[in-house]
């Protein structure tokens, strides 16, 4: 099982026997079929959902002078040219998995684009893909795009100009080409405000890189139904970001709740060190946002908090990550009286001190201190009353470190690094047994080596049984 940031389950693994039970009924059901486990007696064409792993051309002869029916089409591993010919036959898709398929590179991906994918809403791609093509605008009905996965720096305008696209995925650029054909549509796209603001259904752009080019910032004000927003500031190239437009863009968006009825809204932004070099982008952070937003995440170097006034207490979820702010800079954040989790990513949280009375909604607190030097914050007796989740996700964590579970009544789980010493893991599950709730004590590992993202695991028997890494970057 894994939790998510809200820490909520976001994935799950069943038992054994429950899985070969759904596979079985589903294959009964023709609900989910693979062409390699399918006997010779299935009819692959009545499967709604058909899934291939390293699709070849002897997948694509038992495919052969059928109408498939299927609506989902999921592709692993190797693909080659027989996976081109596998989408052509499926000719009522609806959602094309290719994520995990490590070889359709941008020619197969711009051949799929002449196949009859009218239908197509979903299509998500995988690390072979580097460039998308201007015959994407084919894909009319196409509602989320996911390129999470691929090597996609810059997008074509088109993609931005399908009219039914809600969730966009990945970490791209949209820049303003030299030609003069890109640069007369991009020009039309911005003066026509009431056409954007009428016909955008975009919801989730998650996310874009700004740089001195991006365009993106003007669209985006003219975009009143988003509501997630995930935006990397590049200042490490030459020339100087246009911070007054991202400014403006980030005060539309979480302005506009206030006319719209779109509903939570989430904001990340990854600033980098844009703050050292571009001062003015955090006066503007900590003056302008004015509005609504639910939730929050900051990640970078910061000079000082927002400014979280009247008009910004309704935040829900805030996560700060990498912000070397000090400590008595995040007592300031008590004042949030809607708070229900907040997630720290810091190597030092000395001198923060949550006092009686303040983070009076907080449920869940989630500290990752990846410093051998951490430092915990101090919990005042009778603070933070509805805890009901601590995750205290540092491998260097020793003992209790100062904090007393019994005053916080209402708390039902913790969770430690599964590197934690032995020692401590006995420590905490002794402190959890006295407790009047007996809250789980539950462990999670590191995952990974480019950022810091934890997954759920059993409990270690001894310290080396997780081997985590060292690198930092927050769970997206």
């Amino acid at each position: 099982m894994g939790a998510c940031d809200n820490a909520r389950v976001k994935t799950c693994r069943t038992h054994a026997v429950m899985r070969e039970f759904m596979l079985h009924r589903s294959l009964c059901d023709h609900f989910i079929g693979s062409l390699d486990t399918m006997s010779e007696s299935d009819d692959p064409s009545t499967f709604r959902h058909l899934f291939i792993q390293n699709c070849t051309n002897i997948n694509i002869l038992r495919l052969a002078k059928k109408k498939l029916r299927a609506r989902s089409l999921t592709i692993f591993g190797s693909g080659g040219g027989a996976a081109v010919s596998c989408i052509a036959e499926c000719e009522l898709l609806q959602a094309l998995d290719l994520k995990e398929c490590n070889d359709f590179d941008d020619n197969r991906v711009k051949g799929i684009m002449k196949d009859n994918l009218s239908r197509l809403k979903y299509l998500s791609l995988g690390s072979a893909t580097t460039k998308l093509p201007k015959a994407i605008e084919k894909l009319h009905c196409l509602h989320t795009l996911e390129l999470s996965k691929t090597n996609v720096v810059a997008l074509p305008i088109e993609v931005i100009r399908l009219p039914h696209l809600v969730h966009l995925f990945g970490k791209v650029k949209l820049r303003k080409k030299r030609s003069i054909h890109a640069v007369q549509v991009i020009d039309d796209i911005i003066s026509n405000k009431e056409s954007i603001a009428e016909k955008s259904k975009l919801q989730t752009l998650s996310g874009f890189v700004i740089d001195k080019d991006s365009i993106i910032p003007q669209l985006m004000v003219h975009m009143k139904r988003l509501r997630k927003v995930k935006v990397w500031c590049d200042s490490t190239g030459e020339g100087t970001t246009d911070w007054m437009k991202l400014k403006k863009a980030i005060e539309n968006f979480v302005k506009s709740e206030m006319d719209t009825a779109v509903g939570e809204r989430s904001l990340s932004l990854y600033l980098g060190d844009g703050l050292e070099r571009f001062p003015e982008l955090g006066d503007n952070i900590k003056v302008e946002l004015n509005g609504f937003v639910s939730s929050l995440k900051l990640q970078g170097k910061l000079n000082q908090l927002p400014n979280f006034d009247t008009s910004l207490n309704g935040i829900t979820k805030l996560c700060l990550s990498s912000t070397n702010l000090e400590g008595h800079h995040y007592s300031d954040l008590g004042k949030l009286l809607c708070l229900k989790y907040l997630k720290l990513v810091e190597n030092y949280l000395g001198g923060f001190v949550i006092k009686i009375g303040t983070f009076p909604s907080l449920e869940f607190l989630c500290l990752l201190m990846p410093s051998f030097l951490y430092a915990v914050p101090e919990i005042q007796e009778g603070a933070l009353p509805k805890l009901v989740s601590l995750q205290l996700l540092c491998k260097h964590l020793h003992g209790l470190a100062g904090i007393n579970i019994k005053n916080h009544t209402k708390l039902q789980e913790v969770a430690l690094d599964s590197a934690v010493s032995m020692e401590t893991i006995n420590t905490w599950e002794n402190e959890a047994q006295k407790h009047p709730k007996r809250p789980k004590v539950l462990f999670f590992k590191r995952v990974g080596t480019s950022k810091i993202k934890y997954t759920a695991t059993e409990r270690p028997k001894t310290p080396e049984s997780t081997g985590a890494g060292d690198s930092m970057e927050i769970d997206k």
